[in-house]
C-alpha cells in the first residue's frame, strides 16, 4: 500500500503528472514541483474533512464522478490553509482546451458553493462570458440538476435568471462581459 504524503487527491495528481499518465505540459510539471516545495516548507494545514465534503457533495448530486484534476483542485481550494486560518489559494486559473471539462467543473463548483455543506451564507456566484449562451451553459447545468431532483427543488428557488439556495441565500447568476450589467453585484466567486 502506498503511503500518502500530502492528501490522496494531491498525491494522485502529482503521480499522474510526474509519471505522465496523461499528456501534460511543462507548466503542470513546474506547478507540481512548486507546490511540493510550498507544502514541504510552509506551515500549511490540510483539512481533509473540507476536501471530502466538497467531493462527496458534488458526486452525490451530479451524474458523473469527478476527474482526478477536479479532485486535485478541490483539495487545493477547500483543504489548504495557513495556520492563521487563511486560505493558501483564493484564485485559480485553468487554461485548457475544448472538451477538457471546464464547464462541468464550473457547474459542480457553482452548485457546491451555494450549499449548506460549503457553509457560507450569501455566497454569490457569477458566471461571466462574452456571449449570453456561453455564460448560460454551466448555469443551465445546475438549473436542470435542481429541476430534475425533487429534494434539490425544495432547497432552491430557480428562475431562468437566478438560482438561490433557500437556506444559505447564496445565488448563481450568469452575465456577459458588459460592465454595464454588473452594477450592484457583490459576487464571492466569478467564473470567466
Amino acid at each position: 500500500m502506498k503511503t500518502m504524503k500530502y492528501n490522496q487527491y494531491i498525491d494522485r495528481w502529482f503521480e499522474i503528472v510526474e509519471n505522465e499518465e496523461i499528456p501534460v505540459c511543462e507548466e503542470q510539471k513546474m506547478m507540481v514541483k512548486w507546490l511540493k516545495n510550498k507544502l514541504d516548507t510552509e506551515n500549511i494545514i490540510i483539512k481533509e474533512e473540507e476536501i471530502e465534503k466538497a467531493i462527496i457533495t458534488k458526486e452525490k448530486w451530479f451524474p458523473y464522478p469527478l476527474l482526478d484534476w477536479e479532485k486535485f483542485l478541490d483539495a487545493c481550494e477547500y483543504g489548504l490553509y495557513y495556520e492563521d486560518g487563511s486560505l493558501v489559494f483564493n484564485e485559480f486559473f485553468i487554461e485548457a482546451g475544448r472538451g477538457f471539462g471546464k464547464n462541468g467543473y464550473i457547474s459542480t463548483e457553482a452548485f457546491y458553493q451555494t450549499t449548506k455543506q460549503h457553509g457560507i451564507k450569501n455566497y454569490d456566484i457569477d458566471i461571466i462570458a462574452t456571449s449570453e449562451s456561453q455564460a448560460k451553459t454551466s448555469f443551465m447545468d445546475v438549473h436542470e440538476l435542481i429541476e430534475d431532483n425533487p429534494k434539490l427543488k425544495r432547497a432552491y428557488t430557480t428562475t431562468l435568471e437566478e438560482i438561490k439556495n433557500k437556506t444559505t441565500k447564496s445565488t448563481i447568476n450568469y452575465n456577459t462581459s458588459n460592465s454595464k450589467t454588473k452594477d450592484g453585484r457583490r459576487p464571492r466567486t466569478c467564473f470567466f
